[in-house]
């Protein structure tokens, strides 16, 4: 039988990757366990991150300063908020975190968390950010609530979605408590819809599941930190040939023992939940809702997390016009580019790492088409 090619609801065209001057440049060696860029002027707009697994923003400091100042450094007067927070579990520094959790009732005696917990602490953590941002601003009056546009990627975008069938289900006096809309969500490389079917998941199944894994590699992380630390940052750069500022964001993480142990506890739950039934059942959720919410996915071309056939599937069965009904608009692009020279070049599921300006121009399309 003839296979139909995956329906693309936004134009499949790349758009122009930010000029040098244009380009983010990490501007700081701190590392920190949140990122808050406020807007130029006041603003109902929030963007809010979640990354992938590893859950920590630092990696994306780049990407989310990029966005930044694409967003707010235009003709354009709408304006916006920029922030993002690691998962739980991967807090690198969290004395210097620019706020902390009200209550510690979600990581006792430092246990990892599964995915459910990691969706409640993501909440947790949105709903106080946008309540200390309606506390701090005034926007069209005390009523006005203030309107979110939730990015992740990976595994964040698993989680993003959870959160966003949650707040679709919530009750109206919850809704109206939280003083704020989710207006649009874009997912970043999501691995849709079947992490275990997918090339890198099928290759991992039986290593992540053994009952070995966490400790032992606990264990060798311990070890690499006792080692000096132009020792670590060598064996680090080997491993991983990561360019200064993602190395050092990666020694920092696989010498903190509870990162690595969330990390690989997580990887379990990833390959047993992230299932096609878990994503139609957020869809079906989120497009009952009491509010109109827009998704835009971004895949990866031969993107090593996603099986390509399940993904084209998915596309056109949830992301054609026909499925935008009720409360839900959700559109899908593949990445178009092809290798070959700087104009043209497969983005890489790791983007934050060297590929954010090639990232940032659609997220920024994206952007706009939620709030028109």
């Amino acid at each position: 039988m003839e296979q139909k090619e995956p329906h693309m609801t936004t134009s499949p065209s790349r758009p122009p990757i930010l000029s040098p001057s244009e380009r983010p440049v990490r501007q700081t060696n701190e590392l920190r366990d949140t990122i808050r860029l406020a807007a130029p002027t006041e603003t109902p707009y929030h963007i809010f991150f979640l990354p992938g697994n590893p859950g920590i923003v630092e990696y994306y400091l780049v990407f989310l300063e990029g966005l930044y100042n694409a967003l707010n450094n235009g003709e354009k007067t709408v304006k916006f908020h920029v922030a993002g927070r690691s998962l739980a579990g991967f807090e690198l520094n969290t004395s210097n975190s620019s706020w902390q959790p009200e209550e510690d009732h979600l990581q006792v005696e430092n246990k990892p968390l599964n995915i459910s917990e990691q969706v409640d602490f993501c909440l947790h953590e949105i709903r106080r950010y946008m309540r200390d941002e309606s506390a701090n601003t005034t926007v069209g009056g005390a009523q006005t609530p203030h309107k979110l546009i939730l990015i992740a990627h990976s595994f964040g975008a698993f989680v993003v979605t959870e959160i966003l069938k949650r707040l679709a289900s919530s009750s109206p006096s919850k809704a109206e408590q939280d003083r704020f809309h989710v207006i649009g969500a874009v997912l970043l490389f999501p691995p849709i819809p079947d992490l275990e079917a997918s090339p890198r998941g099928s290759q991992i199944t039986s290593v992540a599941r053994s009952r070995y894994l966490v400790p032992t590699l606990s264990v060798l992380s311990g070890l690499v930190n006792t080692l000096p630390l132009f020792l670590s940052r060598t064996l680090v750069r080997y491993v991983t040939a990561f360019p200064d500022d993602a190395l050092e964001i990666t020694r920092r993480f696989v010498t903190t023992r509870t990162a690595v142990a969330q990390s690989l506890y997580l990887v379990k739950y990833e390959l047993d939940e992230i299932k096609w039934c878990r994503w139609e059942d957020a869809f079906s959720t989120i497009r009952a809702g009491p509010f109109p919410t827009k998704i835009r996915l971004f895949f990866g071309k031969n993107d090593y997390w996603v099986a390509n056939d399940l993904r084209d599937a998915f596309i056109a069965k949830h992301c054609s016009p026909e499925s935008n009904r009720g409360a839900l608009d959700v559109s899908a692009d593949i990445d178009p580019s092809e290798d070959g020279d700087e104009e043209s070049v497969v983005i890489p599921h790791d983007f934050s790492i060297r590929h954010s300006e090639h990232v940032i121009p659609y997220v920024v399309r994206y952007i706009h088409e939620i709030i028109d």
